[in-house]
């Protein structure tokens, strides 16, 4: 057993354990699989919400990258501890800074993009982007509700580690509901109706005659390439007021 509580398959056999007795403790709940070849205690805490489980996961996929890798997307939202809604949680997202060579398997999804080594920060001994490239990363890739419940908390995560500045009130800590956050979405649902939606604030309010500043990325798409994704600004996310939610600069995703 590892320090995280993983066991490996090499080290169950490495302690004397037979295939078929490993496959038996697996078919009698003796152990618990996280991902092929890693296993943990059934009643370790962390298999109880999907968040937990994909943190483990992740913890077990490590092992397996190629150096470099960076954990992101929606891997990168549950380590952040990002509210998410409706979002799968089955797979492992990685991003390797290359510009071709992304693929997808049943537990893993390897993006390749640009990434700026401001753009990586470490939690708990792993490379993970940081919440403003999560955000652009899930407002590229998942549909634009989704997006906008991620974004939503992760301008709530800056706000909370900016001095002077409160929290709006709301959920705290990384969740994924089955129903949505009654604020972010429901400034959508207001929008649907025909209503005038509440701007949020990260995609800011342009001045007469000038381009909004929000991003061209929020559109659905999952390719690094996409004409619209192109200089996004992971610190250029304004207010109406002005202000910069983020700090930073551009990004070419």
């Amino acid at each position: 057993m590892d320090s995280h509580g993983l066991r490996t398959r090499r080290s169950l056999l490495d302690a004397g354990l037979t295939a078929a007795e490993i496959r038996r403790m697996r078919n009698s709940g003796a152990l618990a699989l996280v991902r092929r070849g890693a296993y943990t205690d059934p009643a370790d805490e962390r298999l109880q919400t999907p968040e937990a489980r994909h943190a483990l996961l992740v913890r077990a996929t490590l092992p397996l990258l190629a150096k470099g890798s960076v954990i992101s997307h929606t891997s990168a939202a549950v380590l952040h501890g990002l509210r998410l809604w409706a979002v799968r949680l089955d797979r492992v997202h990685v991003t390797r800074d290359a510009t071709s060579g992304g693929r997808t398997s049943r537990r893993f999804h390897l993006h390749t993009a640009r990434l700026r080594e401001d753009e990586i920060v470490e939690i708990d001994g792993i490379a993970v982007t940081t919440p403003a490239r999560t955000a652009v990363d899930l407002a590229r890739t998942l549909p634009y509700e989704q997006a906008v419940v991620a974004v939503d908390s992760a301008l709530d995560l800056q706000r909370d580690r900016t001095p002077g500045r409160r929290r709006s009130p709301g959920p705290s800590g990384s969740r994924r509901s089955p129903e949505p956050p009654a604020g972010p979405v429901g400034r959508l649902l207001v929008a649907s109706d025909g209503s005038p939606p509440r701007v949020p604030r990260a995609w800011g309010s342009p001045a007469a005659g000038s381009r909004s500043r929000r991003p061209a990325c929020l559109r659905r798409c999952c390719n690094s390439s996409c004409p619209g994704s192109r200089g996004v600004s992971t610190g250029g996310w304004t207010s109406p007021g002005g202000s910069s939610a983020w700090s930073g600069s551009s990004t070419a995703a």
